[in-house]
């Protein structure tokens, strides 16, 4: 029987010290099985945060810090036992902490603080820690002081005028004297703590362009760890971000990436997911859609390229996958395209709300092969097997030539256009890449 939707006790009410009945509740620590004291709305907090997650499930964490500590955390869910076993989990590991060791806390610790959490409900541990965080970025109070840098990233240090000036040097501040910084937005204090704040806030990492070196990294993923790029020398690599596990556009990419890895090995490419969730969140959601998930006449699919746990954002980050205008805690759909020598060849950006064309990926690759193998240019909508384009000249004796005596596979529409044939059968494309 699903547990989902079930009305839990709030605090002080009769059944607060009731055992939950969930199926695997005696599988957790005896300290979380019944419904713990930091369940419920906190009155008088200073910050609150609520985030639905990609099972449907929300959270919402209310949070009081004073003298730069966190001294009380409670939240609720609507979602299941798993759900506030980790919410009472992120609550407790979050108090009497500083700020910046509460944004530290990871979706592994609050599994470990829970006990014995089923694969199929780690995602709630993402949820929980999620909420808090996004919480904590308000009790940094950029959102009430109307600074001018925004709140960081969740998983970078804080580094806006409040936290740096107040919490970060480690001042002793008395709770009157918080509130008031935070809560009076106008004073000559903070007004100069905006100043100072711009010039220490760490600036944003800068998007690697096409091509550079694609920057390296050390990863752990889900086929186990990988040094990138130095393990795909002498293979093309497309490396994408997507923005969460567990959610509807996303399953559609993975299966249809997995559908077609196949074709992609035999062009010489090997394929690298990556996303801002936990190791725990993607074993979880691969298993889901290997064992439940059907799409266009595809169905138990198996996904077995290596995805990222990017749960810091450090890949994100590195890779310009994170766009504050499209979020903050999701990774847009980015793609880079890596040639053999680990030189970025390409790059592309989708909405959060729009999938890939896949097939158009697979062409981009075949257009860059030919490209490099041929030392040819191809036109728009190029398909294998169409004519190409030959470079321009470089002077004006060659582009006289160029008019004047055309090669017999070319025919020039004007000094600076040239066409010439390109058989399909030239390219040696392998049959499994099914072009």
């Amino acid at each position: 029987m699903s547990d989902r939707g079930r009305a839990w006790p709030r605090p002080g009410s009769p059944g607060n010290n009731s055992t939950m009945e969930q199926p695997f509740a005696k599988l957790l620590k005896p300290s979380i099985r019944t419904l713990p004291a930091s369940f419920g709305p906190l009155k008088g907090a200073d910050a609150n945060a609520r985030v639905t997650g990609p099972c449907g499930d929300t959270m919402e964490f209310w949070v009081a810090i004073r003298a730069g500590h966190i001294v009380r955390v409670t939240f609720t869910t609507d979602g299941c036992g798993a759900s506030i076993a980790c919410g009472a989990a992120a609550a407790a590991l979050a108090e009497k902490k500083r700020i910046t060791e509460a944004f530290s806390i990871t979706p592994e610790q609050v599994e470990a603080a829970v006990g014995n959490l089923p694969a199929d409900h780690k995602h709630c541990a993402l949820l929980a820690v999620n909420t808090l965080r996004a919480a904590l970025k308000k009790l940094a109070g950029v959102e009430k002081v109307g600074c001018a840098t925004r709140p960081e990233r969740v998983g970078e240090p804080i580094t806006n005028q409040i936290f740096c000036n107040f919490y970060a040097r480690g001042d002793t501040v008395t709770a009157k004297q918080d509130n008031a910084r935070i809560s009076q937005p106008n004073s000559k204090e903070n007004s100069m703590n905006t100043t100072q704040s711009t010039s220490e806030t760490t600036p944003a990492a800068r998007i690697p362009l096409i091509g550079e070196p694609a920057p390296a990294f050390k990863a752990h993923t889900t086929q186990g760890p990988i040094d990138f790029p130095k393990d795909y020398k002498g293979k093309w690599v497309i490396l994408f971000s997507h923005p969460a596990d567990f959610t509807p556009v996303c399953t559609t990419e993975f299966m249809t990436f997995a559908r077609m890895q196949p074709e992609f090995k035999a062009l010489n490419c090997e394929l690298v997911g990556l996303s801002i969730d936990s190791h725990y969140a993607h074993i979880a959601w691969l298993r889901t859609i290997k064992e439940k998930i059907k799409y266009k006449g595809m169905s138990n699919v198996e996904v077995t390229f290596p995805v990222i746990a990017d749960i810091k954002m450090d890949v994100a980050k590195t890779y310009g996958m994170l766009q504050p205008g499209a979020s903050d805690t999701q990774a847009v759909r980015a793609v880079f395209v890596i040639d053999p020598k680990s030189i970025i060849r390409a790059i592309l950006y989708y909405p959060l709300s729009n999938g890939r064309n896949f097939q158009e990926l697979k062409r981009l690759l075949v257009a860059m092969q030919t490209s490099d193998k041929f030392g040819v240019a191809t036109p728009a909508d190029w398909q294998p097997g169409d004519d190409v384009i030959v470079p321009p000249p470089g002077s004006c004796g060659t582009a006289k030539e160029r008019m004047e005596k055309p090669d017999p596979d070319a025919y020039a529409m004007d000094w600076f256009i040239t066409f010439k044939k390109l058989p399909k059968e030239k390219l040696n494309i392998p049959p499994a890449a099914n072009i």
